[in-house]
């Protein structure tokens, strides 16, 4: 009897044992797991589950039974294809973890969780940091603070597309921000095709 799952994948892998047929069972594994969803709507699990799933209680629809049961075989079955993957390339598990791990870190640390791309915590344009605490060496939280207006004015008169198809913004907006050191700034954003936008 094969005990540890590694070994036991490899001895149902009837595939040529091909990368690239791995990847593809991980994005149909991945869609199946969304077909619980969809089927949810549809009343598949009964109209009650239906009616949660269409007013958008998932956490209701979470706790059904049947549900969860799909989730756990479909779950395995892209957990399958994932570890059969890794195998073909020579990775292990531990190393994903990790990487992840050590990814995750990095991006709390920067408070970059939230965003996109995988070198985020480079791209400093991309992040929301008190400027007077970076000067000052401080670490802050930041908060968006609303800017209401009683009355507001919008001219889209200097907008436009150029020969080659790009938006030109020239309506510059302003956002106003405060960090838990109590220090407050805006920022303006502006055409990010430069100068063009200074009217």
């Amino acid at each position: 009897m094969v005990e540890n799952y590694e070994d036991f994948v490899k001895t149902t892998d009837l595939s040529n044992h091909s990368p690239i047929f791995y990847i593809f069972g991980l994005l149909e594994e991945a869609g199946e797991i969304a077909g619980i969803c969809k089927r949810a709507m549809r009343g598949d699990y009964g109209i009650g589950i239906k009616r949660d799933a269409e007013v958008g209680n998932w956490k209701v629809v979470f706790q059904n039974e049947k549900v969860l049961e799909d989730i756990v075989k479909e779950t395995g079955d892209k957990h399958w294809y994932g570890t059969r993957l890794l195998q073909e390339l020579g990775i292990d598990w531990n190393l994903i973890e990790k990487v992840n791990k050590k990814k995750l870190e990095l991006r709390r640390g920067t408070n970059t969780i939230i965003g996109h791309g995988d070198t985020r915590e480079e791209d400093e344009d991309e992040l929301v940091i008190c400027p007077q605490c970076k000067i000052e060496g401080l670490n802050s939280t930041v908060v968006f603070v609303p800017i209401t207006c009683m009355t507001m004015e919008v001219k889209y008169d200097y907008s436009y597309y150029d020969e080659s198809g790009k938006y030109h913004d020239h309506n510059h907006h302003i956002t106003k921000y405060k960090c838990s050191n109590n220090h407050e700034y805006t920022h303006k954003s502006h055409c990010e095709f430069g100068d063009c936008c200074n009217v």
